[in-house]
C-alpha cells in the first residue's frame, strides 16, 4: 500500500510505466451501478483511507490518516482528541477496527488500541501490563475459535482474553516476532488458517504462529515465482468461505487452496486478460455471495467469483463521476446490504450499489433526441412476430428491437407535420392482425398490419372521451370494439368485421347526478364484458354503477356492487388475471379491490394512498399477480397479498421523466412509456429493493436537558417542566439517504403511525404526565416501511400537585372540611332523627309480637340442640370418669402380675429345698393357684386396655378443634400425617414393610381447613389401611405366599374441587359390611384391636368441612376418597 510520503514524480512515473505495460481490460463495470462519494467535504478528517468496517448496528467505520470516523449515511462523525477529556479519541492515525461480543469497537491506531463504548459515547485506551510492550500500529484484529482476540502490529502479535470476573478487563500476552525475524518487522495481517495456526502477513513475507507452542515459523520457499508474492510485503491475508487462503502483496496475488500441498500464484482471474503480476494487491475481502473483492494500487478494484469464474473490473473515469474516483484502492468490502465500499489513497470513500431495477431504455431510431415527438410514446403493444407497435405523437410506429429499425404509419399521410393532430396516436389496441388507434380529437381508425392501411370508423356523432385515459376508455372482444364516452350516456359497439357502429343507451339509475358521466367498458380475462357507469358528484368525487353486457341480446343488466363513499380520485380500471372476478381501481383511499362475483369492495394500501396518488392510476398486472404503476421517474410494484410496495427508481436524468403508459408484452415483459422514450423489463427478474435494516434514535432533548448517547433499554424519566421534547433519529440507507422516509408513533398517547417524510426529527409539545414509548420506522424511497423499529421509553413525571404527598395533603384538607361540616350538620340531624325514632318505636312495637313468635320457635330449636350438646358433654364426662378407674385397674393388674411372678420364683426356690413329700405338694398347689391368678390378671389387663381404647376414642370423637378454618397447605398436611401414621405402625407390634406412593397435585395450594380436625381424618384413614394390609400380610405369610403391601395417597384439583384418595392393596371390605363401616363402634378388627370409632370420627370431620367420603372396595383393593369444594 502506497504511503503519503511518496513523491508526486515517483508516483506518476510508476503509474505511467504500469499503464504502458498493462493489456486491455476485457471486463468493466456494467454501467448500471450508482456511486456516491464521501470526502472531507462530508466530514472525513482525511481523504487517505486505510480500512473500513460495518458494525452490528449498521454504522460504517472509516480508518484514515487523521483518525477514525463513523458514517451514518448522512454525515461522518470524525472523532478527535480533547486533551482535557480522557474519554475522547486518543488521536493519531487509525488503521483497523474490530467489534467484540459486547459491542465494543476496537480501534488500532498509532496511539495504541482504543475501545469505543457506543452506550456512553466514550473512548478508553486499552492498558497493558508493564511486562507487555504498548501496542503500536495495530493493522488487523481477529477472533479465533477459542474466543481469543489477536492483534497484528509492530513487532509481533498481541493476544487478549476477557477476564472471567469482568469482561471489560483483558488478560494480555505479547509474542515477539522480532526475536525470530530480526528487529523492525511489522505485521500487517493475521488470519486463522484451517489448521488452527495463525497466518501472518508481514513486511518480510508470510509467517505462521503455533498458538499452543507459541512459536513462529517462516513460510518455506515454493520457488522463485511464488516467492515473488509470498516473500514480499504482504498487505492482506484472507481466509474465504471455502477455507482457501488468499495472499495480497506487492508482488501480486497468491492462493493456497485447502488440501493442496502448495500455494499458487494468480496472474489472471477467470477468463479476463487482466495481468495481476506485480500489480500491488492491497486488500482482499469476501461478500456473502462468495465474491472475492480485490483492491489494487494501479488497476482499481476487481470482483471475482471463484465458483463461476466471473470477474468484473472497476476503474476510474475522466468523463463521469459515476465510477470509482481513482485506481489506487486501499480497501474494498461489501456491507450487509451488498453496498460496496472503496477506500482511496487520495479521494476518501465511495459507496457503490446496483439498483434493483434491471431495465433497458430505448429511443426510436427516428431520433436520438428524447424530446422529439416520435419519442413521445403514449402506448405500446406487440404483435405475433415480436414487433412493438407504439402510439407516438407523429403516428403509429412499428419497431424491431433486434434490428433497431422502425417504420412510421400515419392516418393522414399527406400531412406528416408534427403539428397535424390527426397523426397523433393517443392509444392503441392490438388483436388478430388489427390495431385500433385513437387520436386526441377522438377519431378512431383500424389499422391492418398486413396491408398497412388505416380505415376510419364513422360514428353517428363525434365521440367524447376523457383525454387522460386515452384508449383505456375502450375494450374489445371477438365481435366488437367497445368505445366508451364522456358526458354521454352511450356505449358504442363497433362491429369488427364491418366497422359499423351501434349505439347502446345506458340506463341512468339516479337522475340527480350531474352531466359529468363516464361510460367505460372493461373486459375480464374470460371475455365477459362489464360497463362502468360513473357519475361525478362534485370535483373529482365519484360514485356509480356496474353493468353486465349480454352479447346475445346486446343489452346490459345491473350488477349489485355499490361504490364506497367519498372516492375522490378517478382512474381507469384493470381486471385481474390471477383473481377471478376482481378488478382494481386506484382511489384517494388506496387501491380498491372490487369483486363482481361476490358483490363486495375492499380497500388495500390505505397507508400508501398518498404515495400511489402520484401515479396516473393506470395499472398493469404481471403474470405473478403483482400490480405495477408508473409515476415520475419511478414505477411502483404492489403485492396485493402482502400489501407491500416496492419502488424502482430510474437512473438520475434518464427519460422518460414520467412513466405514464404501461403495457404488457406477450412474453410477460412490461413496458412503460411516456415523453422521452420507453423502458422494458422482465418483472419476474427484478430484485427486491430491500428494506431499511438499521434505524437508531440519536438524540433526545427535553427542555434544557440533552441526551446524545441513547440507550434503548433505559427508561428516560423527565420532569414535568421538561414535557416539551424533541427526538432525532437516523435510518442507515447507504443507497439514497435523501429519499429515506420516516414515520413515528408515541404509544401511550397516540398509537397511530404519523408520516413525516424525510424529516429526521420530531417535536412533541406539552406531553401530559404518563409513560410513553416513542417508535420510529423508515422506508426506502416510496416503498413499504420496514418492520425494523427504533424505540425509546419515556416517562413524564407528574407536577408536584399530582404527586402522592400532594394527594395526602389534599385528602387531609378534605377530611378536615368534611369533619367541620359534619359537626355543624350533626346537631340538625340528631333532632330530626329523634323525631323519626319515636315513629320508628311505634312501628317496632307492632313487630315485637311477630318477633316473639319467631323467638319462641327458635327457643324450641335451641332446646333440641342443647339436649344434643348435653348428650355429648355427658358422654365426654362419663368417659372421663370411667378412664380413672380403668387406669387404676390396668396399673394394679400390671403390678399384681409382677408380684405373681416374684411369688412363683420364691416358691420355686423354696420348693427345691424341701424334702417332705407333703410339703412339696402344698407348694405345687400354691404354684398352680399363682398360675391361675396370673392368667386372670392378664385377662383383666387385656380387657381393661380395650376399655381404655374405647374411652380414648369416645373422648376424641366428642372433642373438636376451635372450629376456625384457615388456609392450609393440603399436600403438606396429607404428607405429614401419612408419614406419622406409617411410623406409628412401624413402632407398634407386628410391623410390616409398606411401599408408600405419594401422588400429589402441585397445582393445589392452600385450602381452607380446620387443620387439627382434618389431620385426624387422614390419620384414621391411613391407620385403617395399614391395619388391613397387616392382616392380609399375616394371612399370606401363614400360607407361605408372598405379599408386597402398598399404600397410594393422591390429591387432585379439577373443576373447582379437591379430592384426596387413600388406596391400599389389602383384603378389601366385604359387601355386607360396607353399609355399616361408618357407624360408631362398628369394627372389622378382632378382639380388642379396634374401637369402631375411627371412620365415624373421620366421616364427621369431612362432613364438617362440607365434603363427602366415598368408599370403593373390591378384593385386593380399597379406596377411601374425600371430596372437598374450594
Amino acid at each position: 500500500m502506497k504511503i503519503p510520503a511518496k513523491s508526486l514524480f515517483v508516483s506518476l512515473s510508476i503509474m505511467l510505466f504500469i499503464v504502458l505495460l498493462q493489456p486491455s481490460v476485457l471486463f468493466a463495470q456494467s454501467g448500471n451501478e450508482i456511486f456516491r462519494h464521501i470526502s472531507t467535504r462530508d466530514g472525513l478528517s482525511n481523504n487517505f483511507i486505510w480500512k473500513m468496517m460495518q458494525d452490528s448496528k449498521g454504522y460504517i467505520w472509516i480508518a484514515g490518516n487523521s483518525g477514525a470516523g463513523r458514517y451514518d449515511s448522512y454525515n461522518v462523525t470524525s472523532f478527535i482528541n480533547d486533551p482535557a477529556d480522557e474519554s475522547t479519541y486518543p488521536g493519531g492515525s487509525a488503521f483497523s477496527f474490530f467489534e467484540d461480543n459486547t459491542g465494543l469497537i476496537w480501534i488500532g491506531s498509532s496511539s495504541g488500541i482504543s475501545l469505543y463504548d457506543d452506550e456512553s459515547g466514550s473512548f478508553s485506551l486499552l492498558q497493558t501490563p508493564d511486562s507487555v510492550p504498548s501496542p503500536r500500529a495495530i493493522r488487523e484484529f481477529i477472533r479465533t475459535d477459542d474466543q481469543s482476540i489477536w492483534a497484528a502490529g509492530i513487532g509481533g502479535l498481541y493476544r487478549f482474553l476477557p477476564a472471567t470476573s469482568d469482561p471489560d478487563i483483558f488478560t494480555t500476552e505479547f509474542f515477539s516476532l522480532d526475536d525470530v525475524a530480526g528487529g523492525g518487522i511489522e505485521t500487517w495481517s493475521v488470519q486463522q488458517g484451517p489448521d488452527g495456526k495463525l497466518w501472518l502477513g508481514t513486511t518480510r513475507g508470510v509467517y505462521t504462529f503455533d498458538t499452543e507452542g507459541h512459536s513462529y515459523s517462516k513460510l518455506q520457499s515454493f520457488g522463485d515465482e511464488i516467492d515473488e508474492v509470498l516473500n514480499n510485503q504482504i498487505w492482506q491475508i484472507l481466509r474465504d468461505s471455502n477455507d482457501h487462503l488468499w495472499f495480497a502483496s506487492e508482488g501480486g496475488l497468491a492462493l493456497w487452496k485447502e488440501g493442496h500441498a502448495a500455494p499458487e500464484r494468480i496472474t489472471t482471474l477467470g477468463g479476463s486478460e487482466i495481468n495481476l503480476t506485480n500489480r500491488l494487491i492491497q486488500s482482499l475481502s469476501e461478500d456473502k455471495h462468495g465474491n472475492i473483492w480485490i483492491g489494487t494500487g494501479y488497476i482499481g478494484a476487481l470482483r471475482y467469483h471463484p465458483e463461476t469464474g466471473s470477474i468484473q473490473s472497476f476503474r476510474s473515469s475522466t468523463t463521469t463521476q459515476n465510477s470509482i474516483l481513482e485506481d489506487d484502492i486501499h480497501y474494498v468490502f461489501a456491507d450487509h446490504d451488498d453496498n460496496v465500499w472503496f477506500g482511496y489513497h487520495d479521494f476518501g470513500v465511495s459507496v457503490m450499489y446496483t439498483p434493483p431495477w434491471d431495465y433497458s431504455y430505448s429511443l426510436l431510431p427516428e431520433s436520438n433526441n428524447p424530446d422529439h415527438p416520435v419519442n413521445n410514446i403514449q402506448d405500446i403493444a406487440d404483435d405475433d412476430d415480436g414487433n412493438l407497435w407504439m402510439a407516438t405523437a407523429v403516428g403509429l410506429a412499428k419497431y424491431s428491437q433486434e434490428s433497431n429499425s422502425m417504420e412510421l404509419f400515419t392516418p393522414d399521410p399527406q400531412n406528416r407535420s408534427p403539428d397535424n393532430v390527426e397523426n397523433n396516436v393517443a392509444g392503441l389496441l392490438i388483436d388478430n392482425g388489427k390495431i385500433l388507434v385513437r387520436t386526441p380529437r377522438n377519431s378512431f381508425y383500424e389499422f391492418d398490419i398486413e396491408t398497412e392501411q388505416f380505415t376510419r370508423i364513422e360514428f353517428p356523432e363525434p365521440v367524447r372521451q376523457f383525454p387522460p385515459f386515452s384508449i383505456k376508455n375502450n375494450a374489445f372482444n371477438d365481435t366488437y370494439y367497445f368505445i366508451g364516452t364522456w358526458t354521454r350516456e352511450k356505449l358504442y359497439l363497433v362491429n369488427r368485421e364491418t366497422l359499423l357502429v351501434t349505439e347502446l343507451d345506458m340506463p341512468r339509475r339516479d337522475p340527480d347526478f350531474s352531466v359529468d358521466r363516464a361510460i367505460i367498458p372493461i373486459v375480464s380475462p374470460d371475455g365477459t364484458v362489464f360497463i362502468k357507469f360513473d357519475y361525478r358528484d362534485n370535483l373529482f368525487e365519484f360514485s356509480g354503477d356496474l353493468f353486465l353486457f349480454d352479447p346475445e341480446t346486446v343489452s346490459v343488466s345491473h350488477v349489485e356492487l355499490d361504490y364506497p363513499d367519498n372516492i375522490t380520485t378517478y382512474t381507469p380500471p384493470t381486471f385481474s388475471k390471477s383473481q377471478e372476478g376482481i378488478y382494481w381501481l386506484l382511489t384517494n383511499q388506496g387501491l380498491l379491490r372490487r369483486d363482481v362475483i361476490n358483490g363486495n369492495n375492499q380497500f388495500l394500501f390505505r397507508n400508501e394512498a398518498g404515495v400511489l396518488g402520484e401515479s396516473n392510476g393506470r395499472i398493469i398486472e404481471d403474470d405473478q399477480g403483482n400490480l405495477w404503476l408508473g409515476a415520475l421517474s419511478r414505477v411502483y410494484k404492489l403485492d396485493p397479498l402482502s400489501e407491500t410496495v416496492s419502488v424502482f427508481e430510474a437512473e438520475p436524468g434518464r427519460k422518460p421523466a414520467f412513466f405514464g403508459f404501461p403495457g404488457m408484452l406477450r412474453n410477460g415483459d412490461l413496458v412503460f412509456s411516456g415523453p422521452g422514450g420507453f423502458v422494458r423489463f422482465n418483472p419476474e427478474a427484478q430484485a427486491d429493493p430491500g428494506v431499511i435494516q438499521y434505524i437508531h434514535i440519536t438524540e433526545l432533548k427535553a427542555g434544557t436537558d440533552t441526551y446524545r448517547t441513547i440507550n434503548p433499554e433505559e427508561n428516560y424519566k423527565l420532569d414535568y417542566s421538561n414535557n416539551n421534547i424533541s427526538l432525532s433519529f437516523v435510518a442507515l440507507n447507504y443507497k439514497d439517504p435523501s429519499a429515506t422516509r420516516y414515520r413515528y408513533r408515541l404509544a401511550g398517547y397516540n398509537d397511530d403511525w404519523q408520516e413525516i417524510g424525510v424529516q429526521r426529527n420530531i417535536y412533541l409539545a406539552n406531553l401530559p404526565p404518563g409513560n410513553y414509548t416513542f417508535e420510529v420506522q423508515a422506508a426506502q424511497n416510496f416503498g413499504s416501511y420496514s418492520e425494523t423499529t427504533a424505540g425509546l421509553n419515556i416517562s413524564i413525571l407528574p407536577p408536584w400537585w399530582r404527586t402522592m404527598p400532594a394527594y395526602l395533603f389534599f385528602a387531609l384538607l378534605l377530611a378536615g372540611s368534611v369533619y367541620t361540616a359534619d359537626r355543624v350538620q350533626r346537631k340538625r340531624v340528631i333532632s330530626k332523627e329523634r323525631e323519626k325514632a319515636r315513629e320508628i318505636e311505634l312501628a317496632q312495637a307492632k313487630e315485637i309480637e311477630k318477633a316473639y313468635m319467631h323467638l319462641k320457635a327458635a327457643q324450641d330449636q335451641l332446646v333440641q340442640q342443647e339436649k344434643l350438646a348435653s348428650l355429648g358433654q355427658l358422654t365426654a364426662g362419663i368417659a372421663h370418669e370411667i378412664k380413672n378407674p380403668l387406669n387404676f385397674v390396668n396399673n394394679f393388674s400390671e403390678v399384681s402380675l409382677e408380684l405373681v411372678v416374684e411369688a412363683r420364683e420364691g416358691l420355686s426356690a423354696f420348693n427345691s429345698q424341701l424334702s417332705a413329700k407333703g410339703e412339696v405338694e402344698k407348694i405345687d398347689e400354691a404354684l398352680e393357684i399363682l398360675n391361675d391368678i396370673e392368667a386372670n390378671l392378664s385377662k383383666i389387663h387385656e380387657h381393661g386396655s380395650r376399655a381404655d381404647g374405647i374411652v380414648k376414642s369416645m373422648l376424641l370423637h366428642s372433642r373438636g378443634g376451635n372450629g376456625k378454618m384457615e388456609p392450609t397447605d393440603l399436600n403438606a398436611l396429607v404428607k405429614e400425617f401419612t408419614n406419622l401414621s406409617f411410623h406409628g405402625m412401624r413402632a407398634g407390634k407386628e410391623a410390616i414393610n409398606v411401599d408408600i406412593e405419594m401422588d400429589l397435585d402441585d397445582s393445589i395450594g392452600d385450602v381452607p381447613l380446620v387443620g387439627e380436625d382434618f389431620s385426624r381424618a387422614i390419620l384414621n384413614l391411613t391407620n385403617n389401611a395399614f391395619d388391613a394390609m397387616r392382616s392380609l400380610s399375616a394371612e399370606r405369610s401363614a400360607h407361605g405366599e408372598s405379599y408386597n403391601p402398598k399404600l397410594t395417597v393422591r390429591t387432585r384439583s379439577e373443576n373447582g374441587k379437591v379430592s384426596i384418595e387413600v388406596e391400599d392393596n389389602g383384603p378389601g371390605i366385604p359387601d355386607e359390611m360396607k353399609d355399616n363401616i361408618l357407624l360408631p363402634f362398628f369394627t372389622t378388627k378382632k378382639g380388642t384391636q379396634g374401637t369402631g370409632l375411627g371412620l365415624s370420627i373421620s366421616h364427621d370431620i369431612i362432613k364438617a368441612h362440607g365434603g363427602q367420603l366415598e368408599i370403593r372396595s373390591q378384593p385386593g383393593k380399597t379406596i377411601f376418597q374425600i371430596h372437598l369444594s374450594l
